[in-house]
C-alpha cells in the first residue's frame, strides 16, 4: 500500500502543524517518551542523557523533514517512533550498577539488547531509504542501493566499545 504524498498537501498549504494535527497521538506519544527521558536522564545524573536526547531530537527533525517531502506511511512513522523510544531507554536505562539495557544479554546466545535494537534500525532505515528514493526515482529499481544505505547507516550506530 502506497503512502498519501505530502506534497500534494503542501501545494494547499499542509505544512508540518498540519501534520501534527493529523497525528496527535504519534507525535504526543514521541513527545511525552522524550520529555520523560530527559527529566528521568536529569534526576538519575546519567552522564551520556544530553548525548542520548541531541541524537534523538536531530534525528526527529531528520525524519519529519523526509516525511514532509515523500510521505511515510503510518507504519513506517510508528517504527521511527519505537526507534527513538528504544534509543533512548537503551541508553538510559541501567540495569545493574555499571550496566546500561543497551549491554543486557539476551537469552544463552552471545546476543545483546543493542544488537537487536540496530538491527531493528536498520530495517527502519531500509524503509525508509526505499520510500526516499523511489519517491525519487520511481522507475528505478533501488534495491541494491536501500541494501548499502541500510547497511551504511546501521554502521554508523553500531555502537563503539570503550575500554
Amino acid at each position: 500500500m502506497r503512502a498519501p504524498s505530502i506534497r500534494t498537501d503542501r501545494a494547499r498549504g499542509v505544512g508540518l502543524l498540519a501534520e501534527l494535527a493529523g497525528r496527535r497521538f504519534l507525535a504526543g506519544s514521541v513527545g511525552a517518551y522524550f520529555l520523560g527521558f530527559a527529566v528521568f536522564g536529569m534526576i538519575a545524573r546519567r552522564s551520556n542523557t544530553v548525548l542520548y536526547l541531541v541524537v534523538t531530537a536531530t534525528l526527529v527533525g531528520v525524519f519529519t523533514f523526509i516525511h514532509l517531502k515523500v510521505g511515510l506511511s503510518d507504519g513506517e512513522l510508528r517504527a521511527l517512533a519505537l526507534l527513538g523510544f528504544f534509543h533512548l531507554a537503551g541508553g538510559l536505562l541501567q540495569t545493574g550498577s555499571d550496566r546500561i539495557l543497551y549491554n543486557m544479554p539476551v537469552g544463552p546466545y552471545p546476543l545483546q539488547i543493542d544488537r537487536l535494537v540496530h538491527a531493528f534500525g536498520g530495517g527502519t532505515l531500509a524503509l525508509v531509504a526505499w520510500r526516499m528514493l523511489r519517491a525519487r526515482a520511481p522507475d528505478v529499481d533501488a534495491l541494491f542501493l536501500v541494501a548499502l544505505a541500510a547497511m551504511g547507516a546501521t554502521g554508523l550506530l553500531a555502537p563503539r566499545r570503550w575500554r
